[in-house]
């Protein structure tokens, strides 16, 4: 479906007003105590974001697996989690543990999954800030595209996206900035909220 008409016809009553993005993690308590303590700002929802291209799929290229899929289409807004977001049932496959530091797992929005033909334990390779991150498929999730709110097809374990220096076992760590990404819907969208 065409992505102008969607937003035309099938945007729903109450959709967010504001989207802020690149707000760095040093920035992000302060914007979010001064949106949160507005009588205005009905909800916020927050999550880290980076951008990412989806390159493989069981190792070949996958628009050759997926076609001209959306998803593959350019790059795609990808988050990390030590939980599952509260706006995406897993409906398939399992969550890893909280603490989890093993190889790259991913969760996937399972519509466009079943699209594309994936199965739980394929393997996909997500280039992110020029890095090929590869990654297993462990779960499959319900997202609600449709609300406008915060939705990714694809949400990876918080190891797999590491932050910092390199640790001890030499791995280059990067994502030093990580973004991210925060919308919100004041009760009146003519509204202007100022941050400083």
């Amino acid at each position: 479906a065409n992505l102008r008409s969607a937003i035309a016809t099938d945007l729903p009553t109450r959709a967010p007003a504001f989207f802020f993005v690149d707000i760095q993690p040093d920035q992000i308590e302060p914007f979010l105590a001064r949106v949160q303590g507005d009588a205005q700002v009905t909800k916020v929802e927050s999550a880290p974001m980076l951008r990412g291209v989806l390159t493989q799929i069981n190792g070949r290229p996958a628009k050759e697996v997926a076609g001209e899929h959306w998803v593959v289409r350019g790059d795609r807004g990808v988050t990390y989690s030590a939980e599952p977001q509260a706006n995406a049932k897993v409906v398939a496959g399992n969550w890893w543990p909280v603490d989890y530091t093993g190889p790259a797992q991913v969760s996937f929005a399972a519509e466009e999954a079943e699209e594309i033909g994936l199965k739980l334990g394929d393997t996909l390779v997500v280039n992110v800030l020029g890095r090929d991150i590869p990654a297993t498929i462990t779960s499959f999730r319900q997202v609600d595209f449709s609300s406008a709110g915060m939705g990714f097809v694809m949400t990876m374990n918080p190891a797999a996206l590491p932050e910092g220096e390199p640790d001890d076992d030499g791995r280059d760590e990067f994502f030093t900035g990580a973004e991210y990404t925060n919308h919100l819907a004041p009760a009146d969208d003519d509204d202007v909220i100022p941050f400083p």
